[in-house]
């Protein structure tokens, strides 16, 4: 008898170690409420940051995000920008953009999109900003991330 406890036991521990990560994957309301009710959110190195300012232009949108300088423990020295680039319709060949990030009034740097060869240039206007980090291919658009330093 104690054997078939032991062995009904085990298939218990079995049963609910495989069925309670289902129910929160198959249950987005559940899981949403959940990363709500603990107040998690992704760190601003994978999202860009929060966003700065939207530009609505004809045939995209250009969404300036906030510098980010968050590391695991404080700030860093150097951080980034994200501009990105949201398309309504076909993304012209090439997109300028001027950015001011600090809200002075004064352009901080000047990006340049080449949407066909997917590259990206910079001309800085001085100030923070030293060179682009990276250029990237989104489902709607591109997004560049542009280096800065305190």
């Amino acid at each position: 008898m104690n054997t078939i406890k032991t062995f009904m036991g085990f298939v218990w521990a079995i049963v609910i170690v495989i069925a309670i990560p289902a129910v929160f994957m198959k249950s987005e309301s559940l899981t949403q409420k959940l990363v709500h009710a603990s107040a998690m959110k992704i760190s601003p190195v994978y999202t860009g940051g929060d966003i700065l300012k939207t530009i609505e232009n004809k045939d995209y949108t250009t969404i300036i995000h906030k510098p980010v300088f968050a590391c695991l423990m404080g700030e860093t020295k150097k951080g980034f920008i994200q501009v990105v680039w949201r398309a309504r319709g076909p993304l012209p060949a090439v997109i300028e953009e001027a950015v001011d990030f600090d809200g002075d009034a004064k352009n901080d740097f000047t990006l340049k999109l080449d949407t066909a060869s997917k590259t990206a240039s910079f001309s800085p206007e001085g100030g923070a900003a030293k060179k682009i980090l990276k250029v990237y291919k989104l489902k709607t658009g591109f997004a560049v991330r542009v280096v800065l330093k305190k």
